[in-house]
This record gives structure tokens, C-alpha cells and sequence, in this order.
């Protein structure tokens, strides 16, 4: 009966992690690496700025001390008025890479500047200078005509535009050291600003490839446990299967096999010398399709059970020889020509007969159903590409198989025949695999089908 709970379950699109973990991922490790390398970036530039603005501080306060003993030596209070001290200024703002240089007194007025235009104006909203005066360092950097926040001593600064460092530099009294005077220097460092843009490049670049190297070596082990997280559903589908069919299988063994064996023996009693030939085909037609019931009764049993056989050393030959045998009559009604290699050579494999021999009925009879007009099964053997094994190809050229068929052929009650069960080829690959083989399928629309079985060789 239809299950439509069952239906709307199943039409729900499957979890897919690889796919999720490859979005995720690529949107979590790209924003670590951007977020990271910002931060670096700006820290980088920062530091050595504010490096660059220490080493200027103690070159000028080196200065302002010459000035101070000088001054002190002629009895007058150091200050940023003293014109021994804007004469040391001066030189400072001749140096090729200084845009302009000012003398702040405490009381934020430009004492001296090399832009005379700006001596004597007062900047009491300048938050730098204010923290300048008591002491600290401040360093920043921006370009001249494009600063977000401008401030009126830029105007005038460069023609063009140019990046530049502004250092306020606080300048100390040599023996009581108060601040009696902040110099404010525009400078034009293009060594510091290619270190930094050489050191934000390696940054950057580093985090990239790190984050390159990071999500590819994730993602592969996410996939190769996408793919045996698969595997196991898989597995785990087919166990399900196992224990349903195993189910089934005694049910439909119990309550049809009886019935068979009587209506079987019915017929036997039919076929002798003495009966009419309709009735003898009647009789055969009878006991064929009772024995074609029997081995579905049979593959459902031996698919739930599969673990019953023994490992033995078996030779195919004799297999081979005894299914050919079994499905003569078919071939002859549909002119079908059996091709087999000699196979008496070749080394024996693990396996156990009757296992086996149920493996090539099942190939075989799939053949017969792909050929309804004739033509050929061929049969053939060779040693494994490998040297390790025996592979034994069955060739038919019937009508062949689909692109979308081949996607189901091992897939248990998944048929496209009127009268299967859709258990032969599972049942088959499942018994080889268990032998320590495998089963594939090569095939085409109109050029025949090959199995090829690979066997384990018995040492």
C-alpha cells in the first residue's frame, strides 16, 4: 500500500554536507583571513609609523637640549622663542624629505614655522597638540587635499597630492622636563611608506595563501568523510534491506515452495514417451517457469543470507560449463550462440561453487532477456591488470543499457524487467564483493553489454 508520509519524506531534497561545509567554510576562512590581515595591516602601519615618529622625538629633543644648556649658560630660561632653537628648526625643515615644520608654545601658539603666513595663529581645537603638551607622542598619516578630518594648518601644505607623516613632538626642558614647546613636522618618509606597503603586501598575501591552504586541506578531509559518511548510509540502507528481504524471503519460501515441488511433479508426470507432443512442451513450459519461481524463491533467501556460503578453492571452468548447461534450451529456442574460452589453465579463485554458479545464472539470464532475437554470449578470462587476481568478462551483444539504467543496476529491487525481482545483479556483486572481488558493468544503447567479475586467486 502507498505510504504518502513516506513519500513526503523522501521528496525532501538529502542533507548535503560537502556542499554546505564548502559554502560555510569559504565564507568563514575568507573573513578570518580579510579580518586578520586588516588588523595586521593597520598594526604594522601604526607601529612603524609610530617608531618612525620615537626616532624623530629624540632626534629633535636632542636639539632642543643643545638649545637648553645654551640658553641656560647665558641665563635665560629655555622656551620655544629662544632663536637659537628655531635656528636648529630651521635646518630641520631644509631636509628634503620635511614639508614644513611648526613651533607650538604652551599656550598653542605658533611661535616659529618655515610658512611664515602661519606664525602667531593659535590652535586651541587641535586634539593632537592638546595631548602633545602633556607629554605624548602623536603620529598620523593622510594625503594633502584628501584628509577626513582637514585641518587649516594643511591648506598650502603640497601642490599636489601626497601622502605625509605628522608627528607632534613634545619637547622637554633638559632638567625639569616639563614640556616647554611641541614641534609639529609634515614629513614625507617614501622609504617608511614602501617598507609598510611591502610588509602589508606579505601580509596579505601570507593570510591568502594560509586560507588557501587551510580550506583545501578542510575540505578534503570533509569530503572523504562525506564520502564514507555515504558509504555507511549505504550500508546501512542495504542491512535494512537485508532484514526485510529476509523477511520476506522466509514468508514467500514457507508458504510457495511446497506448492511448487507438487505442481512440478504434476508436470513430470506428463513428460514421458506416451504423451502427446503438446503436451509434453505444455509439461516442459510448466517445469520451466516453476523452476524460474524457484530461483526467485532462492535469491530472495540467498540475498538476506549471504554470509552462509564456505570459501573454498573453486575452478570456473566447471561452473561455467554446468550454468551454460542449465540455460541450453533457452539458448537453443533463442538462437543464442555460447562462446567459452578455455578456462581449464587459469587458477582457481576463493569462493564457494554454488555461490558462484548462482552469480553467472544471474548474468546470464540478463542476457537472455537483452538478446529476445539472438546472438552471441561469449565468455572469457584473463589475469588481472593488476597480477593479482583472475578477471572473467561475460559479453553479450544485446540490445545494451542506458545511461540512466546503469545508475540502479546494483540497487536492490530496482528493475526495469516486466518479470524481475531486481535482485540478480545485487545479489551478484554482493557475493563476489564478498569473495574478495568485484563486479562492474560496460555498456552502451545498441552495442551489447560486458560484466566483468574480478576474483581473488586462492594461493
Amino acid at each position: 500500500m502507498y505510504d504518502a508520509s513516506l513519500s513526503s519524506r523522501t521528496s525532501q531534497p538529502p542533507f548535503s554536507l560537502l556542499r554546505w561545509f564548502s559554502v560555510l567554510s569559504l565564507l568563514c576562512i575568507g573573513s578570518a583571513c580579510v579580518v586578520s590581515s586588516y588588523l595586521l595591516s593597520s598594526f604594522l602601519t601604526q607601529h612603524m609609523l609610530r617608531r618612525d615618529g620615537a626616532v624623530m622625538l629624540e632626534f629633535v629633543q636632542s636639539l632642543a637640549d643643545i638649545d637648553s644648556r645654551q640658553s641656560r649658560a647665558a641665563g635665560r630660561k629655555p622656551q620655544a622663542s629662544d632663536p637659537s632653537m628655531q635656528e636648529l628648526l630651521h635646518h630641520l625643515s631644509s631636509v628634503p624629505e620635511v614639508l614644513r615644520t611648526n613651533i607650538y608654545t604652551p599656550d598653542m601658539t605658533v611661535a616659529w614655522s618655515s610658512d611664515s603666513s602661519l606664525i602667531g595663529k593659535r590652535f586651541t581645537d587641535n586634539s593632537e597638540l592638546k595631548h602633545a603638551l602633556k607629554g605624548e607622542l602623536e603620529v598620523e598619516s593622510g594625503i594633502t587635499g584628501k584628509s577626513e578630518h582637514p585641518k587649516f594648518e594643511h591648506v598650502f601644505l603640497s601642490n599636489k597630492p601626497v601622502r605625509f607623516v605628522e608627528s607632534y613632538l613634545p619637547i622637554r626642558d633638559s632638567q625639569t622636563r616639563q614640556v616647554i614647546a611641541v614641534a609639529e613636522v609634515y614629513r614625507v618618509p617614501s622609504a617608511l611608506f614602501e617598507t609598510i606597503a611591502r610588509g602589508r603586501q606579505m601580509i596579505w598575501l601570507t593570510g591568502g595563501l594560509s586560507a588557501l591552504l587551510l580550506y583545501v586541506t578542510l575540505f578534503w578531509a570533509v569530503r572523504r568523510a562525506d564520502a564514507t559518511i555515504q558509504t555507511q548510509q549505504r550500508r546501512l540502507i542495504e542491512s535494512e534491506t537485508f532484514a526485510a528481504v529476509g523477511e520476506m524471503g522466509s514468508a514467500v519460501a514457507h508458504g510457495i515452495r511446497n506448492p511448487l515441488a507438487s505442481i512440478r511433479s504434476s508436470a513430470e508426470l506428463c513428460v514421458d514417451d506416451q504423451a502427446a507432443p503438446h503436451v509434453r512442451d505444455s509439461a516442459a513450459d510448466i517445469m520451466m517457469q516453476v523452476d524460474r519461481l524457484e530461483r526467485w524463491v532462492r535469491d530472495l533467501l540467498s540475498y538476506s543470507q549471504p554470509e552462509a556460503h564456505c570459501l573454498s578453492k573453486v575452478s570456473l571452468a566447471p561452473v561455467i560449463s554446468g550454468v551454460c548447461e542449465q540455460f541450453s534450451r533457452e539458448f537453443a529456442k533463442q538462437g543464442i550462440q555460447p562462446i567459452v574460452s578455455p578456462l581449464e589453465k587459469l587458477p582457481a579463485v576463493v569462493g564457494d561453487d554454488a555461490a558462484l554458479e548462482q552469480v553467472f545464472s544471474s548474468i546470464v539470464s540478463n542476457a537472455l532477456e537483452a538478446m529476445p532475437d539472438g546472438g552471441q554470449l561469449t565468455f572469457s578470462a584473463r589475469r588481472a591488470a593488476n597480477g593479482d587476481g583472475l578477471e572473467v568478462t561475460v559479453s553479450d551483444t544485446g540490445v545494451g543499457i542506458s545511461e540512466r539504467q546503469k545508475d540502479k543496476l546494483f540497487t536492490a529491487f530496482a528493475t526495469t524487467k516486466p518479470k524481475g525481482l531486481g535482485l540478480g545483479l545485487a545479489l551478484a556483486r554482493r557475493i563476489v564483493r564478498r569473495f574478495g572481488g568485484d563486479v562492474k558493468i560496460e555498456s552502451a544503447v545498441g552495442s551489447g553489454t560486458q560484466v566483468i567479475l574480478t576474483f581473488a586467486t586462492s594461493s
